[in-house]
This record gives structure tokens, C-alpha cells and sequence, in this order.
């Protein structure tokens, strides 16, 4: 071990000349800092954003420095013709090659220090707490070491293997291959995940989520350990393979023990590889089990006529040390005459999926060990994502009937898929990390055609939760970390090992936990849960909130409840593909807000919340869900100038009422009707005359009316969509805003007299 060491110092002194090589480290952490300087609105705040596509760029470019380290350190003294004195040194060619490797890995792991080094100092500076930083920290500086090991051991084999002339050249395409070729066209394009194995890149062809530190690598903890443990049996593989054409220049006692060290890493290698590809294998079949569940885009069916309504539902569901699910169900299901009742709007009678049999959607990773009816256990069917049973086992002497169910997931619940944008979680179970969406099917989904449909990969089909409305219950036991539910928290919360959710008339819930942290700001109801890089922007979003609050709530002499909680983060890797990584979506009183640098809390985020507060939607105000022709005689009768007047309440009345000089404003209600111009106006004409709460009383009167726009694009992207309607929203005509405004007006002249 002393020579060992003794000779380490030696190529760390030799290594230590090359001034240029020392000074790229702090260059490197330099440049991470450059890339995270600019963080502020009105871009995203996150700081562990920026950091993780730094982190991408850095190791994509790095991982040629400790290859042609490798090259130099075996090729510049061991490997020369002029360095032959040293064949006569009392070293082993063991500790010569042991001595080469450890020196090249320190002088790589100087990039690791100086880069974290910079990331501590710009997320100390940007309020990042301390665990958050730390666990950046631990995970990023395990992927550098995971590719600058083997790095610099290909360089050393590449070394022995060819003169410098021709090692060089050859390192060079080795990094290009190992850094370039393999994430980016064999893992990404052609989708061979087992090769994230030889990568040298582990930031590039993996999951996209490494942007969303929440979870983005927990879920793949198995996968880093087996490729930790292959990264280094292969290293190992190549420092025996070089030790083996040492040999052949540098004699040893015994010439066939460096080519039987080689012969066995290698065995040892394929070993070590074995269990990650077996890995890779259960998820492809997995993959293909599911595939098999599902449809065709163009065979996918609307849900509407199989759904049927249930009174209540409640789960209980245990984590095991496996991060398997076991899980019990209750349902409470209505019968009128013994038919099933109607869940869908304008469907007079369900629709059996199967004639003569009550069927749900299950996962089909989840097995069903018992079901009972009405407390008497029944038989049951389990084909793909289809659970049904017999509909004569429901008493006919009775209108409420209860389901017991008792499932498991078997195992580790993971459910992996992939398309051509990359791979990504559809649900999972990962020690304190949860992710188990409403459409996931984790429980029991009354009627439905598929969750999961094929075009481009395997997506899930969010749509399938969007009409399940009944009272839930939630209890979730064994998960240490404190969840968040679509569905408020019970008052009878017993511990953090036990938590409890519940609702009355709630829309099927969704449920996460991770690296989450909840920000709230004094006075305001509504809180934000979101990743510890966000908590500073959270806030600053929360207080402009606040102020729309006060504002709307004194205006309309109501407060707004139906919002409880946001939660934002990058939806990159987890929710449904069709939301994207900058999706809005909301279910129950919680709003999902996707993140990426530049959609982020901003000012149309803001938007977007006030119309959730206001109209119970999402629906911007400048979409044209209704269509103006100029052509038709009949629009002033028939168009709904419902966009019109949402923009005039949660974009123009803010402005008027703070006297904001709106003539020189470029200001349309909406670009699709000329009565966006002429409303604009009669309130500019009647704030000039100090009429300003005729204003607001008229368009107080028809927001108490109701302005809500059901957004079905939202939910429904599948090619049976047809000719059906993309919004559903109430028809107001322009008669009926001038009738308004003249009654509103002759009541203030009546009040004043």
C-alpha cells in the first residue's frame, strides 16, 4: 500500500506540470456560475433548474478530459520507448496501472469539487435550503465519478493499446461514442435504455426528469446501485486488460496471471452486467404486458356510455419494505331499479363494456385476491385493465350495494414506459416518493373504455378519471414523508406513518409525495407546494395573488375557497405526456402548474389562477371558443360574448379601477368579435364620466350569473373526438349586455335620487 501510494504522489507531481490542466477545474465551476447568473423573473427562479441543464452540458464536454488523461499518464512515461530505465523500478505493474487510474480520477474529481463548489455558493445565494443542496450535491456528484471512472480507465487501455499518434485520434471517437453517440442516438432516438450501462454521459438519454429534483432519480435507485456495480467491473475489466498487454513490455514472474485477471473481470463484468439487464427486461416486459392492455388511438372509444356513478369510495392502502402496494377498497354503488346509474350528462343508460357483467378499470400491475358483494365473496373477472363480476350479485331488494375489493401490486410498483421524447413514470412507489395519479387506475375506476392507449408509446388516457365524482377516502399507511392529495387532509390525522385523506362530492383524487415544501404567506388561504429551488418565487407570485384576492373579493363581496392548493414543479418524466412539461390542468380544488425556464409563475400564470378563482377554469381569456362571422346576420342574437366579458373582469377592470391610462393600451376583448371594441368602450366611456361602478355592477351581475367555460381540448385529445364541442360555456348575446347596463344604470340613478 505505501508503494502504492508513494508512486500515486509521483503522477500527481507529474500531473501537477501541466499548469493548463489545473486551471480547468475553476474554469468549469465558472462556468456553472455564468450559466446561473441570470435567475429571475420574469424567467423561472429556480436555481436547481439552471443547474441541472449546466450539469448536462458540463458532463457532456468533460468526459474527453479524463480519456485523454488516461492516454497521457500510460503513454508519456510507462508505454515509451524512452522511458525503458524504468522496466528495472521495484514497482508491480499492478500498482503502476492502480497508481495511474487513482491519480487520473483525482485530478477528474477536481472538476466535481470546483463545479458543486459553485452550485453551493449560487443556491446559498438564491435561499436554497440545506437539504435540498446537499442532496443536489450527493447526486450530481455521484453521476460525475460514475462517468469519470470509467473515463479515464478507456483512456488508459486505449493508451496501451496504440502509440500516441494513433491513441489520441481513437480516444477521441471513444468519447464521442460513449458521451455523444450512445445517450444521444442509441438511448434517445432508438431507444436502447439497457446502454445507459456504457454511457458516459448519465445526464443525457435517461428520464428528462433529472429537472424535476423532487423524485426525478429516486424511482431509480435499483438502476443507479446495478450500474454503479457494472461501472465498476468494467473499469476493473479495463485496467486488467491493460495490465495484460503490459506485460508484454514489462515482464512479470508468472505471464499468464495477467491475461487470467483479465479473462476473470471480464467474466466478472458480464456477472455484474446480468442483473441490470434483467432489470431492463422485466421493465420491457412490463411495457409490452401493458401495451397488450391497451388500444390504438383510432380505436379508443369514448368513456362516457360505460360510466356509472358510486356513492363513495374508500381506500386503504399499506407501502410494504418492498415498495409493493397492498390495498383495500369499499365502494358504495347506487342502483335505480337494479340498473346502474348514469355518471356522463346526456347518457340515459350504461352501457355494459361486457353484456351482463359490472365492470371497472384496474391497473393491470394490480392483482385482485378477493371481491365481495354486499358482504358475500363472488367471482370475479380480471382481464387487462378490466375487473368485472357478474351483475346478478347484486340484491335486487336494495338501491346501495357494497364492493369490497382486496389488491396488490406483487411487487416493487413501478410502471416505466417510453416514447420518442423519452422514458418516463406513468406511476410509482419509491420508498417516501409517491406518485399515483387520479387516471393511473390505482383504484377501482367505475366503467370506461381503456387507461391506456398507443400512438407514439404507450399513454395513459387522463381523461378516464374526469367525470368520477363521489365522497373518498383516503388512508395511506407506511410512507414517511408527508403526502399531498387532490383531497384535503382529515382532522383525524393519527401520525406521519398513517395519513388520512377524505372529501364529500370530490373528483377522483391523485396523490404525490417527495422532495416537496409547502410555501404560504401570511393572510393568504391558497398555498403553494412546490420544490425547494421555487420557494423564493412562490412567494413573490403569492403576494401579487394576494393583492388580486383583496381586490376580487371586494368587488364581488364574496371570498373565493374554490382554490386550496397549487402545485409546481417540472411535470417532465410523471404526469401525462398530453399535459407536456408546461401543462395547466386541475383536479378537485388542486391546480397543476408544469415549470421549464421560461413558463413559469409568471404574469399569465397569474392570469390563469385569477380565472380559476374567478370562473372555476383555466380558460384564457383571449382563446376563441366561439367563432364570429362576420358573414351571418344572426350574431348579435346568437354569439356569446362570454370571452369578452371574462376579459373585461379579470384583465380591464384591474386597470381601470387602479387609473391606468388605457388609450394608448393595444387592447382587444377578443380578436374573433368586434363587441370586445365597442364593451371597451362603454366602460372607458363610463369611467371617463366617473361611472365607474356602473361598470362593476354590470359586471358583477353577470358573474353571478356564471361565466364558467368547460375546457373539453383539455381532456380529450384522442381521434374519436370528432366533431364534438372543445368548450361548453353560457350563451350571453350583446342584447343582454345592453339590457344590463341600462338597468343597472336607471338603479343608480334611482339610488342617488
Amino acid at each position: 500500500m505505501r508503494t502504492l501510494m508513494l508512486q500515486v504522489q509521483l503522477e500527481l507531481r507529474l500531473l501537477a506540470k501541466l499548469r493548463l490542466l489545473l486551471l480547468l477545474p475553476p474554469a468549469a465551476g465558472l462556468w456553472l456560475l455564468f450559466q446561473c447568473a441570470d435567475v429571475g423573473l420574469p424567467a423561472s427562479m429556480d436555481v436547481n433548474l439552471y443547474a441541472a441543464e449546466a450539469h448536462e452540458q458540463l458532463m457532456t464536454y468533460l468526459t474527453v478530459l479524463p480519456i485523454f488523461l488516461g492516454v497521457w499518464l500510460i503513454r508519456h512515461d510507462t508505454m515509451s520507448s524512452s522511458y525503458e530505465w524504468s522496466l528495472s523500478l521495484p514497482v508491480s505493474n499492478r500498482t503502476m496501472i492502480a497508481s495511474k487510474w487513482i491519480a487520473g480520477f483525482l485530478i477528474s474529481t477536481l472538476f466535481t469539487i470546483c463545479i458543486l463548489a459553485a452550485y453551493i455558493l449560487v443556491a446559498f445565494r438564491h435561499h436554497v435550503s440545506w437539504t435540498s443542496i446537499l442532496t443536489e450535491v450527493a447526486h450530481y456528484g455521484l453521476l460525475y465519478e460514475l462517468s469519470f471512472a470509467p473515463a479515464v480507465a478507456l483512456g488508459i487501455v486505449l493508451g496501451a493499446l496504440m502509440p500516441f499518434r494513433f491513441a489520441l485520434p481513437i480516444a477521441f471517437c471513444g468519447w464521442v461514442f460513449g458521451s455523444i453517440f450512445v445517450p444521444v442516438y442509441l438511448i434517445e432516438v432508438f431507444g436502447w435504455y439497457p446502454m445507459k450501462a456504457f454511457s458516459l454521459n448519465q445526464l443525457i438519454g435517461g428520464l428528462n426528469a433529472d429537472l424535476t429534483e423532487a423524485w426525478s432519480y429516486r424511482p431509480r435507485t435499483a438502476e443507479t446501485l446495478l450500474s454503479m456495480l457494472f461501472t465498476a467491473a468494467f473499469t476493473l475489466c479495463m485496467l486488467s486488460a491493460t495490465g495484460a498487454m503490459l506485460a508484454k513490455s514489462r515482464p512479470v514472474l508468472r505471464p499468464a496471471v495477467p491475461v487470467a485477471s483479465f479473462i476473470l473481470s471480464l467474466l466478472l463484468a458480464g456477472a455484474a452486467f446480468t442483473p441490470y439487464l434483467d432489470l431492463w427486461t422485466n421493465r420491457y416486459e412490463q411495457f409490452d404486458r401493458l401495451a397488450a392492455a391497451s388500444v390504438n388511438s383510432e380505436q379508443a372509444r369514448p368513456h362516457d356510455r360505460y360510466r356509472f356513478k358510486l356513492d363513495r369510495l374508500d381506500i386503504h392502502a399499506a407501502r410494504l419494505a418492498d415498495n409493493s402496494l397492498e390495498l383495500q377498497a369499499e365502494l358504495v354503488l347506487p342502483t335505480d331499479g337494479g340498473a346502474l346509474i348514469p355518471a356522463a350528462p346526456g347518457v340515459s343508460e350504461v352501457t355494459p363494456y361486457s353484456e351482463g357483467r359490472i365492470t371497472f378499470l384496474l391497473n393491470p400491475l394490480f392483482r385482485i385476491e378477493r371481491l365481495a358483494v354486499d358482504g358475500q365473496s363472488v367471482n370475479w373477472t380480471q382481464e387487462n385493465d378490466h375487473l368485472s363480476f357478474d351483475a346478478g350479485a347484486l340484491r335486487t331488494n336494495t338501491d346501495k350495494h357494497t364492493v369490497s375489493l382486496t389488491y396488490t401490486s406483487g411487487g416493487p410498483l413501478q410502471q416505466w414506459s417510453h416514447d420518442g421524447s423519452g422514458e418516463y413514470y406513468q406511476l410509482f412507489v419509491a420508498g417516501d416518493s409517491v406518485f399515483l395519479p387520479s387516471y393511473a387506475g390505482w383504484y377501482p375506476i367505475p366503467g370506461g373504455d381503456h387507461l391506456l392507449y398507443r400512438s407514439g408509446g404507450l399513454q395513459v388516457r387522463s381523461d378516464v378519471a374526469s367525470l368520477f365524482h363521489a365522497d373518498f377516502s383516503l388512508t395511506m399507511e407506511g410512507f414517511g414523508e408527508e403526502m399531498i392529495a387532490t383531497i384535503p387532509p382529515s382532522a383525524e390525522n393519527a401520525s406521519s406513518a398513517i395519513q388520512r385523506f377524505e372529501q364529500r362530492d370530490a373528483e377522483a383524487p391523485s396523490i404525490i409525495s417527495g422532495a416537496f415544501t409547502t410555501v404560504r404567506i401570511e393572510g393568504e388561504p391558497l398555498s403553494i407546494v412546490t420544490t425547494p429551488g421555487n420557494v423564493v418565487e412562490s412567494r413573490i407570485f403569492l403576494a401579487k395573488l394576494h393583492e388580486k384576492r383583496v381586490f376580487y373579493e371586494q368587488w364581488a363581496g364574496a371570498s373565493f375557497s374554490g382554490l386550496r392548493q397549487i402545485i409546481y414543479f417540472p411535470l417532465a418524466g410523471s404526469f401525462d405526456r398530453g399535459y407536456s412539461m408546461t401543462g395547466t390542468f386541475a383536479v378537485g380544488d388542486t391546480l397543476f402548474i408544469g415549470e421549464t425556464k421560461h413558463s413559469n409563475l409568471d404574469s399569465y400564470r397569474l392570469d390563469q389562477v385569477v380565472n380559476w378563482m374567478l370562473f372555476g377554469d383555466t380558460v384564457n381569456y383571449q382563446y376563441w371558443v366561439n367563432e364570429w362571422d362576420d358573414q351571418n346576420q344572426d350574431m348579435l342574437r346568437t354569439y356569446s360574448i362570454v370571452q369578452e366579458l371574462r376579459r373585461a373582469i379579470s384583465y380591464y377592470l384591474p386597470l381601470k379601477e387602479a387609473q391606468v391610462d388605457t388609450d394608448d393600451l393595444q387592447f382587444d376583448f377578443n380578436t374573433a368579435s368586434p363587441l370586445g371594441t365597442r364593451m371597451k368602450q362603454m366602460i372607458d366611456g363610463a369611467y371617463a364620466e366617473g361611472d365607474g361602478e356602473l361598470v362593476k355592477r354590470v359586471l358583477l351581475r353577470f358573474w353571478k350569473q356564471g361565466l364558467h367555460i368547460e375546457d373539453y381540448n383539455a381532456g380529450r385529445r384522442y381521434v374519436y373526438m370528432g366533431d364534438s364541442p372543445m368548450y361548453l360555456f353560457p350563451v350571453i348575446t350583446w342584447d343582454e349586455w345592453l339590457q344590463a347596463w341600462d338597468e343597472e344604470k336607471g338603479r343608480l340613478i334611482d339610488n342617488d335620487r
